[in-house]
């Protein structure tokens, strides 16, 4: 996970982060075969 703050003040706060995430599980897709994910996020958080 990465996290860049754009603007920082005493009162706001602004910042753009971004997520990788890369998953297997065992045993439990069809045939007891491995399921394997990934995911991606981004997203950009405005706090007062």
């Amino acid at each position: 996970m990465t996290r860049y703050y754009i603007h920082q003040s005493a009162r706001t706060d602004v910042a753009w982060h971004t997520e990788y995430n890369w998953f297997r599980t065992r045993a439990t897709g069809t045939n007891g075969r491995d399921v394997v994910g990934q995911l991606f996020f981004t997203g950009i958080d405005f706090a007062l």
